[in-house]
This record gives structure tokens, C-alpha cells and sequence, in this order.
């Protein structure tokens, strides 16, 4: 799922109402159709590895949006990250000769304390020729402390290399187009996450990179899809009678438990329902990653009862040319209510609580 945001909301969802909307870093998740605010390099991989890699405009076919309905030739998978919106982004291709692609985002850590967790979505291809460990073809996604280069938070850095026993990963059943005869390994649309503790107010530079394999002989490729920015483990909502809890998906088990003493249980699956409470109640999701990709993370969600009461006064008739307040009755001890009339032609104010219709 992707919410788009600016530095505030967890990814948990409430089916009934989410208390705040924000706005993106410009473009973090691709939703402009543009290429605008990342920056991406091409070179090359060595033995090691070791990259040699230069800023470029990006290059087509290499730094690519995706969109549409379209799948992945070797996985079969989609090539927009599931409930992620519109565009995607597919770094390297199935080409040979060492390359190695990168695109990168400068993402501000909020002041002020708290602890914060990048999420993203991702998806690997990888051809597995065999080669030693530091010639294979990978995936690495990292974040470093803009200003020095040093690791910043925890969960910095996560690197997939083609072997066949990495776990998550499945075998092609397509044969690779550049004519060799190595075996092709993919891992479907994932959720991962970066962890930013006691990093206030700093700037991490987030990198995806992909590369073949430093013998040139074989390939590497990768999509990503990003959350609008950092999330708070921590969200608040309203809801009356049952309310959904949704955690972030792409997560290998989710348990969710009140979060005074974790001891009540109210399921192990990503989304469950349960009775709205009657007073203000904190829930929290435990989620736990596939193995080695990823940390655990613990999310947050408050639910808030609602109490609006609405009265409407009853029909009324008036003559043309004449006019008439209308009102109505609403009231709620959970926060400031706000109001639409439709349609608004010929009220004094169509969000006032009693416009006057003529």
C-alpha cells in the first residue's frame, strides 16, 4: 500500500479513517511520472565488488518508470510494486558486460526525537552463473549519514546475491535472453524497512543499486517503489462499531496485541477486525521479516471512539426569491467537526454549520 505523506503517519491503516493527510517529498514515490529530485549514476562492477560509477542523466531502459499491467519476463510478477500507485522504477536490465546502475534519494530524518522507519517496496532478478560470492550479481539497498558517510540508524543495508538457496528467492522458469545457460532467480514485490533512531534532524542518503556480475557474463536487475517518505511508529484514528487495522504488507508474520502489556492477542494476520473500543485504546502490530531482509519492526496505531451526533432539522419549503437558514445539530468530544453542503449553488456558504439557502 502507499500513503502518500510527509514525515508523520505509520504505515498502519485504520478501514474507518486516517487522522491526518500530508503532503510527499517531492517525488519519492515515483507519482509524478517523472524522473525529478533522484539522482542516478551508470558504471561498471568489479571483483570485490568494487563500483566505478559516475552521475548521468538517466540512462533508458536502465532507470526506468514502469506502469501499467505488464509483468516481469522472468518472475511473472507485476511491474508496479501491488497497491504502490501508478509507477514503479526497474534499476539495470537483463544485459551483460559488469554494469551497474544506481539511483539515489536524500531523505531529512524529522527534529524533535521519535523513532522512524523508511518503507519501502522491492523486487529482485538475479542470474546465478555460480560465481564466487564477490563476483555475483546483487542488489544492495543502504543509507548513509549525508554529511559524514557513516551508517546511520540501524538496518542500514541490505544486499541480496544470486544464489540459489537465498531465501525468499524462487527460480525462473523462463531462460535467460542473453543465451547462457545459467539459472534465473526472482523475489516477488517485498516490503522492507530502514530504521532511523536518534538520527533527528539528519539527512540520509537512501541508495538502490544493481549489477551483473563482474566476470561480464551474466546479469542483475531490481524495481522499487517507495512510501511517501519517513513514518512515525505511531498513527491515530476514529472509529465507531468494527474497525479495521491493516499493517504494511510484504512482511513474513504480523502479530498484532494491546500494546500495555502485548499479552492479548488480536490476530497474526496482516489486516484484522475487531470491536471498536469504547474508550482510547493503543494497538500494536509486531512484524517480523522474511529472514535476513529486513528488521522487526513494531507499529503503533491509536483508535479513538467516535461519538458524532447528528440531528437534522426536517424538510422545509420556501418561494421563490425568498430565504432560509438551515441547521443542523452535531456534536462530538473527540475533536472539531467541519462541514460540506451539497450542492452549494445558491447557499451564503456551502462548509458553514447553518448557511442560508435562497
Amino acid at each position: 500500500m502507499k500513503n502518500k505523506f510527509t514525515l508523520l503517519l505509520s504505515l498502519i491503516m485504520l478501514g474507518s479513517y486516517l487522522s491526518a493527510t500530508a503532503q510527499c517529498p517531492t517525488n519519492i514515490d515515483f507519482e509524478t511520472g517523472t524522473y525529478a529530485t533522484w539522482v542516478y549514476y551508470r558504471g561498471s562492477v568489479a571483483a570485490g565488488p568494487t563500483y566505478s560509477l559516475t552521475s548521468t542523466a538517466p540512462v533508458p531502459g536502465m532507470h526506468a518508470l514502469t506502469s501499467g499491467a505488464g509483468t516481469d519476463y522472468y518472475g511473472g510478477f507485476p511491474i508496479v510494486a501491488p497497491g504502490g500507485g501508478a509507477y514503479s522504477f526497474k534499476l539495470g536490465h537483463d544485459t551483460i558486460g559488469a554494469p551497474a546502475y544506481k539511483a539515489r534519494y536524500y531523505v531529512h530524518v524529522p527534529t524533535g526525537g521519535g523513532i522512524y522507519s523508511l518503507i519501502y517496496h522491492y523486487a529482485v532478478v538475479l542470474e546465478n552463473p555460480g560465481h564466487p560470492a564477490s563476483q555475483q550479481p546483487r542488489m544492495i539497498i543502504s543509507a548513509v549519514d549525508s554529511a559524514t558517510g557513516a551508517a546511520i540508524g540501524t538496518c542500514d543495508v541490505y544486499t541480496y546475491v544470486a544464489d540459489g538457496s537465498v531465501p525468499g528467492f524462487l527460480p525462473s522458469t523462463v531462460v535467460s535472453r542473453t543465451g547462457g545457460t545459467a539459472d534465473v532467480n526472482y523475489k516477488t514485490w517485498t516490503t522492507g524497512n530502514l530504521k532511523f533512531p536518534g538520527e533527528s534532524g539528519k539527512t540520509a542518503t537512501v541508495d538502490f543499486l544493481a549489477n551483473g556480475c563482474s566476470a561480464t557474463g551474466h546479469f542483475g536487475y531490481g524495481y522499487i517503489d517507495m512510501t511517501c517518505g519517513l513514518f512515525a511508529n505511531t498513527t491515530l484514528g476514529c472509529a465507531s462499531g468494527t474497525t479495521v487495522l491493516a499493517g504494511p504488507d510484504g512482511y513474513a508474520s504480523y502479530h498484532w496485541y494491546d500494546s500495555t502489556t502485548f499479552t492479548t492477542s488480536y490476530g497474526t494476520s496482516e489486516v484484522v477486525s475487531i470491536t471498536a473500543p469504547t474508550t482510547r485504546t493503543t494497538y500494536a502490530v509486531v512484524l517480523t521479516p522474511y529472514t535476513g531482509y529486513g528488521c522487526p519492526d513494531t507499529l503503533y496505531t491509536v483508535v479513538i471512539p467516535s461519538t458524532l451526533l447528528i440531528t437534522s432539522r426536517a424538510d422545509t419549503s420556501i418561494c421563490a426569491g425568498n430565504s432560509v437558514t438551515l441547521t443542523t445539530v452535531a456534536s462530538t468530544s473527540t475533536g472539531p467537526i467541519t462541514y460540506m453542503w451539497t450542492p452549494s449553488t445558491g447557499l451564503s456558504c456551502a462548509t458553514c454549520a447553518s448557511p442560508v439557502a435562497t
